[in-house]
């Protein structure tokens, strides 16, 4: 009984594991499995075609690639919406404002070296 368990994990995984030929790029002139049937790849489009008795994948359409988006100019400010550096420290809390700062002289400390 083990072994016939053994014997169907093995063939899952080898069915599981396997490409399908659909799932194969497309080239012209290969073989393909469905009439009408349509794949992408290397940025053409290919359709299965009858071709006699077989049925093979045509040379392939280009596909028009999306145009790239073209990128649109920031804004430059207008000089009523600028803001300076120096407003915005001055609206800084942290910041000490200068009016009540000490003279440098009194800030001084004598150099003793």
């Amino acid at each position: 009984m083990k072994h016939k368990g053994r014997l169907a994990i093995a063939i899952l995984l080898l069915l599981s594991l396997a490409t399908p030929v659909q799932a194969a790029t497309p080239k012209a002139g290969a073989k393909c499995t469905k009439a009408g049937a349509t794949a992408t790849a290397a940025g053409k489009k290919f359709t299965c075609v009858k071709s006699g008795n077989r049925l093979v994948w045509n040379k392939g359409v280009r596909i028009k690639s999306a145009p790239k988006p073209t990128p649109t100019p920031s804004a430059t400010p207008t000089p009523e919406t600028k803001i300076e550096v120096k407003d915005l420290l001055a609206n800084d809390s942290r910041i000490t404002p200068v009016s009540t700062l000490t003279t440098l002289e009194t800030c001084k400390t004598e150099d003793m070296t």
